[in-house]
């Protein structure tokens, strides 16, 4: 819910750059979440904390996928840091930024990773996040060839 009150005033306050930045994140996130569970959690093969140690498996239930690097971690620092290269606002960098941190220690916390899980995956999202902010003018570049799109941010509110 709360992503979806943020994406709403986004594009209230925004319009056709919202939206282009709404799209750049959530592409900049699945590509980023798709290549790391599907190719190289595989390639690693980490098993979890939570199935390796006996004294964590009564604190959450333990995925059935590998541990290295943490989606979660990834996920929450690609919306952090595209959000913060697009703001450029310490009002919108400094909470999204202990939010994503918060995130990934509780990975750990849970015993659904390593701190190591949790270290990559920031390191991995921030990249994915600059990413999509490099292809943010891209996708506003193709959103401005929708005549639709060119009618909706025009009307006055």
């Amino acid at each position: 819910i709360p992503g979806v009150i943020a994406c709403a005033i986004i594009l209230l306050a925004y319009k056709k750059q919202g939206l282009s930045f709404i799209v750049a994140t959530g592409l900049a996130v699945v590509v980023s979440d798709v290549i790391l569970h599907q190719l190289i959690k595989p390639l690693v093969g980490r098993v979890r904390p939570c199935h390796a140690l006996e004294i964590l498996r009564h604190i959450a239930n333990c995925s059935g996928s590998f541990s290295f690097p943490s989606n979660h971690a990834a996920n929450a620092f690609t919306v952090a840091t595209i959000a913060s290269l697009g703001f450029r606002k310490a009002a919108v960098m400094t909470p999204l930024f202990i939010i994503a941190t918060i995130i990934a220690l509780s990975r750990v916390y849970l015993g659904q990773h390593y701190p190591t899980d949790i270290l990559m995956g920031a390191l991995w999202g921030s990249g994915a996040g600059y990413l999509g902010h490099k292809a943010d003018p891209k996708i506003l570049q193709y959103l401005n060839t929708w005549p639709k799109i060119e009618q909706w941010t025009s009307q006055k509110s």
